[in-house]
Formats: structure tokens, C-alpha cells, sequence
């Protein structure tokens, strides 16, 4: 084709084909690799001690309040998540027992309890159900488009929601009855950014009696059902809401118009929001989650759940390191693109912020 279509991200051109098909190298690190557990289970015990001092002291500090809003909420459960993990790292994993110390079990307590009243909706600003648009939003977000960051509106999800998943999924490979308790409602918040249109598991997921109950009555409605048909109905979510497979990266805008088209910022929290859904799958899902000894069919399906979960994280990394790093090659960084995938006024700067 001699045709051509200039954008930031270089110079796109037309390609025919039925197919489109490329290879994704998927990590192996869950919630840490073995050689970095094995460095800090040999730190010193000073070093330790200086560490689980500090931990002690973060643990009550800056916790989530009911009347908090549903951004500023995922980020202090998530940081008490750390501090959880943290402390299991570093206490549990010293004298290769499982038994958790009384600190890792402190931190699952206060964690346990504010996640419960985050997925059982006893903050002001609640998840609701939005079934014209197929999400789950906060109550704050409806009312006025511009609180909550618009997630009223679909934007930024997969910032928000991604500390609430890291949250789930730590708590949930410490203390196994979370996942008995909120397994449906964090899978029906995990659906919302990341679901699997393709997977038998995900449909079943998304469209199942347990998951359904949550997005329509746990999470409740945006507006009231009109009819029984409309109670009864499927719950419909659309397919990695803000995941351009495209770019690779996702885009955080929702349903906002903007004169340059859909942007992200922040990189970082995308990069969040698929590692928890991937933690989340290996809690929910993965070899150590209890369902070693399904049909060989049904634990296909829960490979491929967390597998889906790991490709959208391989992607978003990629994604970020091609459009947000730049770097000189001369630099050693891993930008996974070529330098000139911008204009030298522009790239000269080692700078991206928003990416359109």
C-alpha cells in the first residue's frame, strides 16, 4: 500500500491478513523470585530486626476510614499488603515453616478487616453495578463525573482496582479463608479489567450465580432493574476494558472525550493492575490453590485464567518500556524500542508523561 498515517508513535501504514499473531515471553516471578526470597531470607538479622522495627511501626499508620474515596482506599490496603508481605518474607520464611509469626498474622487481621468492609460495601463511596456499560463503579463516581478521578465515568480502573487485587491476593496466599469469604466479589472486581471474552472459565466466571450475585446485588444497581428480565439478566462485561492490544499498553481514559483521543499517565499503576490480577490468578487459580485434583479439563481452564493474566502483564511492561522509557542505547536501559520511534525535538527530552 503506498499509504501512510504519521502518529507520535511513528509511522503506521496498512497490512492485510486474517490472522495476527506474535509471541509473548510471560514471566515466572509471582509474588517474588526465588533469588530475591533467598536474598532476604539471608539478610543479616540486624537488618532484619532494623526492617520489622520500621514494619511495627507502619502498620497502624495512615489506615483506610470508611468515608475514604475508592482510589485513596486501594492504595492504603495495598500498602498494608506490602507490610504483610513484607513481614512474611522476612519472619515466616526464616526457619522454612509455614506457621505465620504473630506480626504477619497482626497485619492479616487489620488488612482482613478493612479489605471486608471495602467488598462487602460498608464504605460510603460503595462499588455499584453499572449494567448499561457493564462495569463495576463507585457511588461518588456517578453522582459527579469528576470525583473519584471519574471512575463514575470508566476512567481509571485499572489504577484503582489494581491495589484491590494486590491486596486479595496477598492476604489470600496468607490467609486462605479471604478466598472462601471474598473470592466472588474480587473475581467480579478482577472481571471488570481484566476479563477473558475467549475463556470458558472467565464466561462462566462472569456469567456464573456466584460472581452475578455480586456485581448485581453485593455491588447493587447504578439504576433500578425495570424489569425481572432485566434482574435475571447476564452479567455483561467487556473484554480487558482498557487494554489496547494494538499499542500494547492500555489506555486510562473511560468515557470522557478528549480532542487528542484516549492517554495514560501513569504507567506504574497499569503495570499494578495486571500484576495483581496475576497474583490474584494464582491464589484463585494457580497449582497451590487447593485444586490440584479437578477434571484435567477444568484445570486447563484455570491455567489458562492465570496464563491470560500473565500475558496482559507481559504486555503492558512491553507496552511501557516501548513508549514511556526512552533512553540513549548507549544508556543500558531496556526500552524495548528503537530511538527513533519519536521526534528528536521531542525524545531528546528522555521524558514521557501522557501517551495518546
Amino acid at each position: 500500500f503506498d499509504l501512510t498515517f504519521y502518529t507520535i508513535k511513528g509511522a503506521m501504514v496498512p497490512v492485510r491478513g486474517n490472522t495476527w499473531s506474535y509471541d509473548e515471553p510471560l514471566t515466572t516471578t509471582g509474588f517474588e523470585s526465588k533469588s530475591s526470597l533467598k536474598r532476604a531470607v539471608s539478610l543479616p538479622e540486624r537488618t532484619k530486626k532494623t526492617i520489622m522495627n520500621q514494619v511495627k511501626k507502619d502498620m497502624y499508620i495512615n489506615l483506610p476510614t470508611l468515608d475514604e474515596n475508592v482510589y485513596g482506599y486501594g492504595k492504603q490496603v495495598a500498602r498494608l499488603a506490602q507490610l504483610a508481605h513484607i513481614s512474611g518474607v522476612l519472619l515466616d520464611n526464616a526457619d522454612g515453616e509455614k506457621k505465620l509469626s504473630s506480626v504477619t498474622i497482626e497485619i492479616c487481621q487489620t488488612l482482613h478487616k478493612h479489605l471486608s468492609a471495602y467488598l462487602s460495601g460498608r464504605i460510603s463511596d460503595t462499588l455499584l453495578f453499572d449494567a448499561n456499560f457493564g462495569g463495576i463503579v463507585s457511588k461518588n463516581g456517578l453522582v459527579d463525573s469528576a470525583d473519584d478521578f471519574g471512575n463514575g465515568w470508566y476512567n481509571d480502573h485499572l489504577f484503582h482496582y489494581g491495589y484491590i487485587m494486590y491486596a486479595s491476593a496477598v492476604l489470600g496466599k496468607l490467609n486462605s479463608t479471604f478466598v472462601e469469604e471474598y473470592g466472588d466479589a474480587v473475581d467480579a472486581i478482577m472481571l471488570d479489567v481484566a476479563h477473558n471474552a475467549h475463556s470458558e472459565s472467565s464466561k462462566q466466571d462472569a456469567n456464573g450465580s456466584n460472581v452475578k450475585r455480586h456485581l448485581f446485588s453485593l455491588f447493587g444497581h447504578k439504576t433500578k432493574p425495570t424489569s425481572n428480565k432485566d434482574e435475571n439478566a447476564e452479567a455483561f462485561l467487556p473484554f480487558t476494558r482498557h487494554k489496547s492490544w494494538y499499542d500494547s499498553h492500555s489506555f486510562a481514559s473511560g468515557l470522557f472525550p478528549f480532542a487528542d483521543g484516549k492517554s495514560m499517565e501513569s504507567s506504574t499503576e497499569s503495570i499494578n493492575c495486571y500484576y495483581g490480577s496475576y497474583l490474584w490468578s494464582l491464589v484463585r487459580w494457580g497449582p497451590s490453590s487447593g485444586k490440584q485434583k479437578m477434571a484435567s479439563s477444568k484445570h486447563k481452564e484455570d491455567s489458562n485464567m492465570v496464563d491470560f493474566a500473565r500475558l496482559l502483564l507481559a504486555m503492558e511492561i512491553r507496552g511501557v518500556k516501548t513508549y514511556w522509557h526512552v533512553a540513549n542505547p548507549t544508556d543500558g536501559v531496556d526500552t524495548q524500542h528503537d530511538i527513533d520511534i519519536y521526534n528528536p525535538i521531542f525524545a531528546k527530552n528522555m521524558m514521557v508523561g501522557n501517551v495518546g
